[in-house]
């Protein structure tokens, strides 16, 4: 029997860093920072999905009380470039968000009404959902919600993956009641290299779950991109 492994965790050190970046003398104060990270997390994931954004990997850091966090968005199929949001409802929406408008300073006062700490909120575009395995496991979670066939998505991922020339590999597993079947299955894709089993690969993994109308399945998603030239330079040395 395998002993499964967060291709994360064990990666932390390597090629890897922590998402949340701080530190305090206080013991007692660990668990009250955790528990405000994952609020800061499960807060902005809520506000960008009800825009039908999509929201990579969250990075929390912390410096003399003050609260910095950093995440990639996707915008919606609809909108391939920001300079294409016109004639849209959203356009006020988006281009207050990436011009640091209003609505930036909007969002940063409301996580600062219950956090009571200054917080600045950095946003960067991400041209495909294959540049963070978040947004990947998000997309397939919303195709499956969708109705979408679930080979289908997998084909169409695997597809993407090969026009992407800084991903190396990809690997998805969909688990639950695809397409509404009565009895749950496993389906995975698997398309380049994904070696899980060496460390010094840069592979990003995540998780995510949809929630159908046959029940809630789930979505693991791994990529592994083409090696950091300077982290190879660094390991010959």
């Amino acid at each position: 029997m395998g002993q499964k492994v967060n291709s994360l965790g064990i990666r932390v050190g390597i090629n890897r860093t922590w998402s949340s970046k701080w530190y305090d003398w206080n013991k007692k104060s660990y668990s009250r920072w955790l528990v405000e990270d994952q609020k800061i997390r499960s807060y902005l994931v809520n506000v960008f999905q009800k825009e039908n954004v999509l929201v990579g990997h969250i990075e929390v850091k912390r410096s003399k009380g003050k609260v910095f966090v950093s995440f990639p968005v996707l915008l919606p199929e609809t909108f391939k470039n920001i300079d294409e949001l016109n004639s849209s409802s959203n356009v006020a929406f988006w281009t207050s968000f990436f011009n640091k408008n209003p609505k930036m300073e909007a969002l940063e006062k409301s996580i600062f009404s219950w956090l009571k700490k200054p917080t600045h909120i950095k946003i960067e575009y991400a041209k495909s959902y294959l540049r963070d395995s978040v947004l990947l496991a998000r997309h397939v979670a919303l195709q499956l919600e969708g109705r979408v066939s679930v080979r289908n998505i997998l084909k169409g991922c695997l597809d993407e993956s090969r026009k992407e020339q800084t991903v190396r590999g990809i690997r998805i597993q969909c688990s639950g009641r695809l397409d509404g079947v009565e009895m749950a299955k496993n389906v995975w894709i698997k398309d380049g290299q994904v070696p899980l089993h060496t460390l010094h690969a840069t592979i990003d993994y995540a998780t995510s779950s949809a929630y159908t109308i046959y029940g809630v399945c789930g979505v693991k998603a791994w990529i592994c991109f083409n090696p950091d030239p300077t982290f190879s330079n660094i390991e010959k040395s």
